[in-house]
């Protein structure tokens, strides 16, 4: 029988195990080839949406708005011409939130949001 073992502390990044509970803040953002789609991960959520249900991509330089339908997910920060020109791509597998720790990083992520969209028909009317 043939024993292995896996030294790796949660939060770190092991390219060769993808079951890794949560990446770290270190790395805002990961890239591959033909990635399926993003992984967005917060403090202590995360959530997954394909690319084939992407229908725009807005750039500023601070804050990014990728628009999916029903919903739209905005993400702030510096540095994020790079993100935009992967996402573009379709080659980011996972974005990372910083928030202040990551200030220091050229590209530093400080927010995630999900904002539902005005026009989403299946969205709850408040009364």
């Amino acid at each position: 029988m043939i024993r292995t073992s896996i030294t790796s502390v949660p939060g770190d990044r092991n390219e060769r195990d993808p079951e890794l509970p949560w990446p770290g803040v270190e790395e805002p953002y990961a890239v591959e080839d033909r990635a399926f789609g993003v992984r967005f991960y917060q403090t202590r959520d995360g959530f997954f949406l394909p690319y084939t249900l992407l229908q725009a991509v807005v750039y500023t330089p601070t804050r990014l708005t990728l628009k999916f339908p029903g919903e739209d997910i905005a993400i702030d920060g510096r540095g994020l011409h790079g993100l935009y020109v992967a996402l573009c791509r379709q080659a980011v597998t996972q974005v990372v939130l910083q928030g202040e720790r990551g200030r220091a990083a050229t590209t530093c992520i400080l927010g995630i949001e999900r904002i539902p969209r005005e026009d989403d028909p299946q969205r709850p009317r408040e009364e």
